[in-house]
This record gives structure tokens, sequence and C-alpha cells, in this order.
């Protein structure tokens, strides 16, 4: 009745068959072979019987569920109601970064957002999700990796100093397709605006503006024309109309 291979009943039925009619040392063996096989053909319902961890094999059942299915979603989707404080395993990390990553490429970002969510109202503490906004292409959808790198250069004396660089690409690194360019001064995407108390003190522009948003990208949704939200705001101050030559989108009254 008890045999896993042939046996229709469910997982739990088995369990609390096996627990009311076994002896002990029956129990024990059943159990420990009825987990190798739930691992072996990564059967999700063995859950119950592994638990959600690595010491358990509960980790090894999700990395089989997802080798045989390729269903990594189902998987995202379980852990995100596990706090990761409690599963060590960088595979977790891996199979959720995937989930997100797909999300992200298929344009599902409401969805991912949602997800995000999710996780910090199940088990993942707020603390743990780091608050982070991505800039991708619109050729390839690839992210762009922009902002400062540290570079470390010997000083005098003792000691190394650490200084920032910005880093300013006018092209996509995957595709080489062009960055967009704002509509008033014409700099790439990763080429923050300028400002002029930022001249006065010799200040890189990424520091100045009342806001750190301003040297973000900011577009219209009809037209789809933008540029760095410093100097979209100025325009239409004064404008209704797009900045760009020709075009009659009243951007500002939409």
């Amino acid at each position: 009745v008890l045999k896993y291979e042939d046996n229709l009943m469910g997982l739990p039925d088995q369990l609390g068959f096996a627990s009311r009619f076994l002896n002990d040392e029956q129990l024990k063996e059943f159990i420990l072979k009825t987990q190798s096989n739930v691992i072996s053909r990564g059967n999700l319902e063995g859950l119950i019987l592994t638990g959600i961890d690595a010491q358990g094999g509960g980790i090894k059942l999700l990395q089989s569920y997802i080798d045989k299915t390729a269903d990594v979603q189902t998987v995202a989707l379980l852990l995100s109601q596990v706090s990761f404080r409690l599963l060590k395993d960088q595979r977790i990390h891996e199979w959720t970064k995937i989930y997100r990553d797909l999300l992200d490429r298929w344009k599902l970002w409401k969805v991912r957002i949602e997800f995000d969510i999710g996780r910090s109202k199940g088990g993942m503490n707020v603390a743990d999700i780091t608050p982070q906004v991505f800039a991708r292409c619109n050729f390839c959808s690839s992210q762009l990796t922009l902002g400062r790198e540290s570079t470390h250069q010997p000083g005098r004396g003792r000691g190394t100093r650490t200084y920032s660089q910005k880093i300013k690409v006018t092209c996509c690194p995957s595709c080489s397709k062009p960055l967009p360019r704002c509509a008033l001064c014409l700099l790439s995407l990763d080429c923050t605006s300028s400002h002029p108390k930022a001249r006065q003190h010799g200040e890189d522009s990424w520091h100045s503006g009342s806001h750190p948003f301003d040297n973000w990208f900011t577009w219209c949704q009809n037209c789809k024309h933008g540029g760095h939200a410093k100097h979209i705001f100025d325009w239409f101050e004064n404008h209704d109309e797009c900045p760009v030559t020709d075009c009659r989108c009243r951007c500002n009254k939409l």
C-alpha cells in the first residue's frame, strides 16, 4: 500500500497511514525512502516532508523541480513567502533574481513590483529589499550601468585616497545603439545636466540641483520626447508645447 512509485494515494495520506500503522523502525525507513524519492523526482508535494531548507532536503527538491520543469516562477513565488534570513543557500537568491530579470525582460514591470511588494508582506523583511531604479536600453532592453565608480589612487605619504569618477557613455554597451538625448541640452542619458551653481563652485553636476531627481530623464507619455527633469520642468514653466522642433504635442496640457 505504501509503495511510493505506484501509489495513487497523496503523500499526506501516505504519511498519515504510515504513522498510524507502521512501527517506529518501519516508519523511519518509509520516511527516509519517501524523502529520497520526492527529492529525486522534484515533487513539490514532498515539501511537507522535507521543509524549505537545506538541512531537510527542501532546497535539493526545489533544484530537482527546476531541473525537470524549468519552472522558476513557481519556486520564486513559493520562496517569496519565506524570510531569506532563515535560508542561507545562495541558490534561493539566484532563483529570485532570475525570475525578477525575466519579468523585467518581458516588460512586466508592474508584475515585478507587485512581486517585490508581496515579498515584503510575506516572509521578507522590507529592509532586505534594496530600493533601486534601473535604466534599460529601449532597443535591446539590456540594463544600463550608469553612475560612479570608486577608484583608488596612491596618495602622498601613507595610505591611498579614493575618489569617485563618473563614467559617461553615449551608447548601449550591449547593442551599441545611441542612448536617448535630452531635447533641450542634447546630452545623452548618462551625461548629467549642467547647473549654474555647480559651474560656479566647480562641482560635478551630479551633486547639483535642489533635488537628486533633477538629472533624471523624464518624457511625455504621448509623443515620447523628453530630457533631464530639471530642463523639462523649466521649459514647461513658460511653454505648453513639446520642446522638440515640429512636434505639436501639448505635453503640459495632458
